[in-house]
Order: structure tokens, then C-alpha cells, then sequence
């Protein structure tokens, strides 16, 4: 009889074991979060998905928003996805559904990969790198709002 020995986990030598178990994740999302969602509650899901509760703005106030860092990816905005007239280059990470508006206007955006399937609201996404015309944005997101491209 042969025994066989599976492992939980597979460790690649000389890999940090603490990022292959994700360790420490947790918190460095909550500090990530901290200034964009200091007016609204979030949860973050089992599958590292990200619930907002409210709205989700970033003001001139805040640190620049050019993208997302991969540990980032939104599922639910329960209110409006606001993110207008910075410098943001890529919808990766932005939530799945948005209840709310979703404005990303006048940004550098140049391709509609991460883009929201479900929008409730208003969809605003004019005046970016790239002219997106509304047939490539219906093709791929519900809106039961305005869209303006």
C-alpha cells in the first residue's frame, strides 16, 4: 500500500510565504480604502470583492487615481462610482454593478476593459483619451440612465 501526501498549498522556493497565503491583505485593503471611502461603509467579500455601501468619490483632495492596484476589484456600489477629470487609464477594478451614476468623464481612459455590466443611473464617459461611441458602451453595460459619451 502506498501513501500519498497532497499539500494545502504549493510554496515556490524562495517565495514569501505571507503573499502566497495573502496574509496581511486584508489590511492593506482597508488602508487603500481609507481615503476614497471615509464617508461611506464597504465590506469586503470572501472573494476579496469589494461592497460599497454609499458612493465612492475621488475629490482633488485625495491621492490621484490612475488605476486600481490589482489587490482592488468592486462588486456592488450601492450609490454613485464617481471618478471625473483626473487621470484615470483603466476601468480594471471598477465595481460589476453601480446602482447609482457611474462618471468617468474627462479622464485618459482608452478602452472600455473593466467596464461596469450594470449601470442604474446616469453613465458619463465623454471627453476621454479615447471617444467612445454608445453602441461599445451599450454593447457591454445595461444602463437605464442618460449615457453620454
Amino acid at each position: 500500500m502506498k501513501l500519498v501526501r497532497e499539500n494545502i498549498f504549493e510554496f515556490q522556493r524562495g517565495a514569501d510565504p505571507s503573499e502566497i497565503l495573502e496574509l496581511g491583505r486584508l489590511q492593506k485593503t482597508i488602508d487603500w480604502l481609507k481615503p476614497y471611502l471615509f464617508k461611506s461603509s464597504y465590506s469586503i467579500n470572501q472573494d476579496w470583492t469589494i461592497d460599497i455601501k454609499k458612493d465612492f468619490i475621488v475629490t482633488d483632495s485625495m491621492p490621484n487615481l490612475e488605476e486600481f492596484p490589482e489587490f482592488i476589484q468592486f462588486n456592488i456600489c450601492y450609490g454613485n462610482f464617481i471618478h471625473r477629470s483626473h487621470q484615470f487609464i483603466s476601468m480594471v477594478g471598477c465595481p460589476r454593478i453601480v446602482y447609482g451614476d457611474f462618471l468617468v468623464d474627462r479622464n485618459k481612459l482608452q478602452v472600455l476593459t473593466g467596464c461596469p455590466k450594470q449601470v442604474n443611473g446616469d453613465f458619463y464617459i465623454q471627453d476621454n483619451d479615447t471617444k467612445f461611441t454608445e453602441n461599445e458602451v451599450r454593447k457591454i453595460c445595461q444602463i437605464k440612465g442618460k449615457l453620454k459619451v
